[in-house]
């Protein structure tokens, strides 16, 4: 019995105007998020190196070699890698810093890069999540908003229940049939975007990003489920459809607008990031706190400068992860809504979003470290040189003038995380939106099992 009235629910939405429409809908604009994401990739991975040279003629020259003497005053920038999955979720690619510029001795700042090709852009392009947040959640209230108001209206549940099935089964086959025709629309409008970006050949995408393209839409069904679930719950509380659309559409427009953007107005409640005047004020403190009296020796100065710098580093790394509290903040509040929860969900597992920028921090802070280490370990082994490295001074005796290769420590690796790595870091937000979804089974089951399904007086 369960079987058919779910193949008659199925066939109802498949053959409806409302599924054609959200089918085309879905599919063009997944495909065009795809086919811009495409270009992007494609001219960021071919201007932006991870390593960009300074005006010294970078780090290291196309023989792999590193001029030992220079280094000292030699600057370049780090650059975190774009995930060949961005057209998933690129929420912060556009804001998050992906620039760290670097010298030998310490980080110098964290920023995002200035492309003057993105102040031209016609448009912000939408990616995956957001386009699946908003347009299929609504079309989840568009397939369900009438299943028990409009069929309580015209007498046709009754004839259901009427039959000797338990009273749970025809709200039971309205969820699956619902959430199987998003599905086929998920899954046909996915398979056109990814047709795409293979036809298209600029995004490589390995055995790997299969199993997080798999995750993703694992993540987007449980999503969806949720929306399928609470516009049943509208259609029961609802007396008539229309009062039942309403009822969806407020609470829709509460879950997947206000909340989270309310999430950003409650972080800046968060004091704990310190204002630029008082972050300025801290930098100039270090050097009264690390003086170089008169009569210091170059050996003491280099001590004394490289403390300086280690401070400096110290400072910005502070700073850096306080702010990245604030937005930590803002997204606990947001996750008091489902919609946020898969955001971050899908973050997570197309490499991106806060811990994907914390991680390409610490993995750029570890690499100037083992550079570092590398170029005193390659200048001991020069009996000529003094062995003393002072920041901003090149040339003389002081540090070696070799040139050297220094090996693995030249290379900054930033890869993306693995899908084992991803699925862990989403793991929380898919249990959480398992959560809201056994909430919302059991406020809409329990509802209809003890409601009267007769229509009501004057329906």
């Amino acid at each position: 019995m369960i079987a058919t009235l779910i193949r008659r629910e199925f066939l109802e939405h498949v053959t409806s105007l409302r599924l054609s429409v959200l089918l085309i809908m879905t599919t063009g604009l997944l495909v065009t998020s795809a086919a811009y994401f495409s270009a992007r990739y494609d001219s960021t991975t071919t201007q932006s190196p991870f390593v960009r040279p300074g005006a010294s003629q970078g780090l290291v020259d196309k023989d792999g070699k590193t001029n030992l003497m220079m280094a000292p005053c030699t600057g370049f920038g780090l650059h975190r890698a774009l995930s060949p999955l961005g057209f998933l979720a690129g929420a912060g690619e556009r804001e998050f810093p992906d620039l760290v510029m670097v010298a030998p001795h310490g980080l110098k700042s964290i920023q995002r890069e200035t492309k003057t090709g993105e102040a031209f852009e016609p448009a912000a392009p939408a990616d995956w999540a957001y386009l699946i947040g908003v347009i299929l959640s609504f079309g989840a209230g568009l397939l369900t908003y009438r299943s028990v108001s409009g069929e309580r209206r015209d007498g046709t549940l009754a004839q259901v229940l009427a039959n000797p099935v338990p009273k749970s089964m025809p709200l039971l086959a309205k969820y699956l049939a619902a959430l199987l025709a998003l599905a086929f629309v998920l899954t046909f409008a996915m398979a056109s975007g990814v047709l795409t970006l293979i036809i298209l050949g600029k995004v490589p995408l390995g055995g790997d990003d299969w199993m997080k393209l798999s995750l993703f839409w694992g993540t987007s069904i449980l999503y969806l489920s949720f929306f399928v679930l609470l516009g049943l719950l509208s259609s029961v509380a609802g007396r008539s459809p229309m009062m039942s659309a309403a009822g969806f559409l407020l609470n829709w427009t509460l879950l997947v607008f206000i909340i989270p953007n309310l999430g950003g107005i409650i972080a800046g409640f968060d004091h704990t990031v310190l204002p630029p005047r008082e972050i300025s004020a801290m930098e100039q403190a270090i050097s009264a706190r690390y003086p170089e009296p008169p009569g210091t020796t170059l050996q003491q100065s280099s001590v004394i400068m490289l403390e300086r710098e280690d401070a400096s580093e110290a400072l910005l790394i502070q700073h850096f992860h306080a702010m990245c509290g604030q937005v930590g903040t803002g997204e606990r509040f947001a996750r008091l809504s489902p919609s946020a929860v898969y955001a971050y969900a899908a973050e997570a597992t197309a490499g991106g979003g806060l811990p994907r920028l914390i991680q390409f921090v610490d993995n750029a802070v570890r690499y100037r470290k083992g550079l570092f280490q590398a170029m005193l370990d390659a200048d001991r082994s020069d009996p000529s040189s003094q062995h003393i490295y002072i920041p901003y001074r090149c040339g003389g005796n002081v540090f070696s003038p070799r040139n050297v290769d220094l090996g693995p420590a030249k290379e900054f690796r930033d890869l993306p995380p693995s899908s084992g790595e991803s699925l862990l870091a989403a793991m929380w937000d898919l249990l959480l939106l398992g959560v809201y979804n056994l909430l919302a089974f059991a406020v809409a089951f329990t509802w209809f099992l003890r409601q009267d399904v007769a229509a009501l007086p004057g329906e």
